[in-house]
């Protein structure tokens, strides 16, 4: 786990932790959200997923009950894509009361494997470089597959090239276990905040899944304009001070309840 300290000092400085999504590191909070957020006071964690042939999705769980055990307290919660199914699993299973969650498209509770087979069929050139990148490494990818992926269409494909690195492969059995993850609404009542953020031009995380998401926590969906990594498209300061002002009110509420 990777600690960062905000210079920034309010008393009490809130811990978030960071959770990246499939086939990247923890790089991508490093381009824009790391800065932001230590900026407005927040002290931020990011983990990379230890991964061999063998790592399953419960293990993925595991990583981060121990990153939540090592920051002493649970955290505030951003979770990007598959991030967001890790968290929900933790979840249902442990029942940990986090101050609050920030799901950024966000793999839903269930049924993602209808979006998957969706992409199998009609987006069939990435597809198989995901499938190519699995067998041969991150060097296999091809940024103008990068840019389809996580950009919108009027996103620079050379400044794609730029996130190269943030690109890595996973192990089967956890896309796997993400894909088919299958968690009941009741399994997900949970009594904190919850910001769900969605991007209009994202090929990863349908519309029918933001759907599903946004009946299990009875939330409404903030949509910004940009593809599926938000925190990298050219909105991520929207999308950014949309997520710090809903922190903040999160935890002035606690402390109001508190005293």
């Amino acid at each position: 786990m990777n600690f960062y300290k905000s210079n920034v000092y309010l008393g009490k400085n809130t811990p978030v932790l960071f959770l990246n999504g499939a086939f990247c590191n923890s790089l991508i909070w490093e381009e824009n959200y790391l800065d932001y957020f230590l900026e407005n006071g927040f002290d931020c964690y990011t983990h990379d997923y230890i991964n061999t042939p063998s790592t399953s999705f419960d293990d993925y769980v595991y990583q981060i009950l121990e990153c939540i055990d090592a920051i002493g307290e649970p955290p505030v919660i951003v979770a990007h894509s598959m991030g967001a199914a890790v968290i929900q699993k933790l979840y249902s299973q442990y029942k940990i009361e986090f101050p609050a969650w920030v799901l950024i498209a966000p793999t839903p509770p269930r049924e993602y494997f209808k979006t998957a087979l969706s992409i199998r069929l009609f987006n069939y050139s990435l597809y198989c470089n995901f499938v190519e990148m699995q067998l041969q490494g991150a060097q296999a990818i091809k940024p103008r597959n990068i840019k389809y992926a996580l950009f919108s269409s009027s996103f620079n494909v050379e400044k794609a090239k730029d996130y190269m690195p943030m690109i890595c492969p996973m192990p089967d059995s956890v896309i796997t276990s993400a894909i088919f993850l299958n968690i009941d609404d009741v399994d997900l009542q949970v009594n904190f905040p919850v910001l769900l953020q969605a991007a209009s031009n994202d090929v990863l995380v349908s519309g029918r899944c933001m759907d599903i998401t946004k009946k299990t926590y009875n939330q409404k969906v903030t949509q910004y304009n940009c593809g599926h990594g938000i925190m990298l498209d050219r909105q991520w300061q929207s999308a950014a001070c949309d997520a710090v002002e809903f922190i903040n009110q999160c935890i002035e509420v606690k402390l109001t309840d508190v005293a």
